[in-house]
């Protein structure tokens, strides 16, 4: 008896003690989701409070991970996409670090995570990801297949601002490549699409990429227009590190229009917005058109200083795109110092990053995923159109049923306006011939009785004629009696 009172007493702790940990797991998910947004939010001023926010929740994930262990499987999906949306979001602060292998690995994680969880939105963001890091990389082919992948989720989700996003990417591929018509064409289509989503950052990275394909065409004032208009829009979305871009940007075409004095008020500007944000690509960059600017002053000594910090943050973060560049100026600078083995030291080395960029195994990657792209571009398209014509069909469909819904309203209702009318009329009928049948009986019974009374009447006259003598043989006893005496 003992032992099954300790048992119940047992399995009933135990499961307050698993309804607590449920209900702590379900506040600990607020909690997550609480500093990942605040971590979003101020992610692009303050990225190290932002990963203060992004590790705290991840400790907070792991811990809950550990303790379900396979229970509650809802409350465990929910961890895991947390997991993988803090490890994307941290991956983004180690690649303006220029750590990008720990980037890589986060990246790779996330979307190992996201396929777990069947998070389709999810996988692609990864995708895209890890598509964009390798091109940066100069990995073209593996990038492109990234892109694929992330490119046929999106239009499986119908999701546009995604499929932009990849998009925009697939276009600055091209314009690296040199293919600045079919850059702009992408880019073009892109800008629209990202204003019927009334998508800011990806307008402003557009109207960017449009500045350049016009920079490196020669017109300087057409670049000059977007990218200022890039800016404004920065400044609203208060995008610190989109902002440092678009100075840099706007400083080097004041640099290639000779007016290198405002050219160095913007790239200076640049530096510090970067700086601030801790973003090393942006920081490489700004050095580098800081350097050049010193070259065409031939202050040589300055570019070498600002040119030799550019290639330092552009091998930290492994960019052949940053490298180049880089190794272009200090090959200049050498040679104008007389130092002919750096000077070719660095030519190499700018050849040998322009060849990683536009190699011809890349081109050849290209040129085979081209098609594949524009037939998934079309198929999407025709996807998006079969579905508008599908929906006008549908609500037609519920028109025309709510119409023979209607109908069928009126004509029941009629019907059954009859119906009450006719069992209505019925049972007066009823009604009436009942109550017929009731007078009809009534008058029977009366006039039976009737029949009985006036019977009765006759009978006892019968009777009273027969018992009593009839007054004319009273009259001859009379006479007779008289008569007598």
């Amino acid at each position: 008896m003992n032992f099954t009172f300790n048992h119940k007493l047992t399995g009933i702790f135990f499961l307050a003690v698993v309804n607590l940990m449920q209900a702590q797991s379900g506040q600990d998910t607020i909690s997550c989701r609480k500093l990942i947004e605040r971590g979003e939010e101020i992610y692009l001023d303050k990225p190290d409070s932002a990963t203060i926010l992004w590790n705290s929740a991840k400790n907070l994930v792991e811990k809950n991970l550990n303790s379900l262990n396979g229970s509650n499987n809802g409350l465990k999906n929910t961890f895991l996409k947390y997991e993988a949306q803090i490890l994307s979001n941290l991956s983004f602060i180690y690649k303006n670090k220029g750590d990008i292998a720990t980037a890589l690995d986060y990246f790779e994680r996330s979307l190992k995570i996201s396929e777990e969880i069947g998070d389709r939105i999810g996988e692609a963001i990864e995708l895209n990801n890890l598509g964009v890091l390798h091109q940066n990389l100069g990995d073209i082919p593996k990038a492109l297949k990234y892109y694929e992948r992330s490119l046929k989720i999106r239009g499986e989700v119908e999701d546009k601002k995604g499929i932009s996003n990849v998009l925009n990417n697939i276009a600055v591929l091209y314009q690296q490549q040199g293919d600045n018509t079919k850059a702009l064409e992408f880019f073009e289509k892109n800008l629209k699409l990202q204003k019927s989503l009334n998508d800011k950052s990806g307008i402003s990275t557009s109207l960017n990429n449009i500045g350049f394909i016009y920079e490196n065409e020669k017109k300087l004032d057409v670049a000059l227009e977007y990218f200022e208009q890039a800016l404004k829009i920065e400044k609203e979305i208060n995008d610190l590190a989109g902002i440092g871009i678009c100075l840099n940007n706007i400083g080097s075409v004041y640099e290639r229009l000779g007016n290198n004095k405002k050219a160095l008020e913007y790239l200076e500007w640049s530096l510090a917005k970067g700086e601030e944000v801790q973003d090393k690509r942006g920081i490489a960059v700004s050095l580098n058109h800081i350097s050049g600017i010193y070259i065409e002053n031939k202050e040589y000594n300055k570019a070498l200083a600002y040119a030799l910090k550019s290639m330092k943050l552009s091998k930290e973060i492994g960019y052949p795109v940053n490298i180049k560049p880089a190794a272009e100026n200090l090959s200049r600078i050498y040679k104008a110092l007389g130092d002919y083995k750096n000077s070719m030291i660095n030519y190499e080395l700018s050849v040998l990053m322009r060849d990683s960029i536009a190699g011809k195994e890349t081109k050849k990657a290209i040129l085979k995923n081209q098609l594949r792209f524009e037939f998934e571009k079309r198929e999407i398209e025709i996807k998006a159109n079969l579905k508008a014509d599908l929906e006008k069909k549908e609500v037609l469909a519920r028109v025309e049923s709510k119409k023979q819904q209607v109908i069928l309203i009126a004509v029941s209702g009629v019907g059954l306006i009859l119906l009450f009318f006719a069992l209505y009329a019925y049972r007066s009928f009823l009604q009436k011939k009942r109550a017929n049948e009731e007078i009809t009986r009534q008058k029977t019974i009366i006039e039976g009785e009737k029949k009985e009374i006036l019977d009765s009447i006759n009978y006892a006259q019968r009777i009273q004629r027969t018992l009593l003598p009839s007054e004319k043989n009273i009259e001859k006893m009379i006479n007779r009696l008289t008569k007598e005496k």
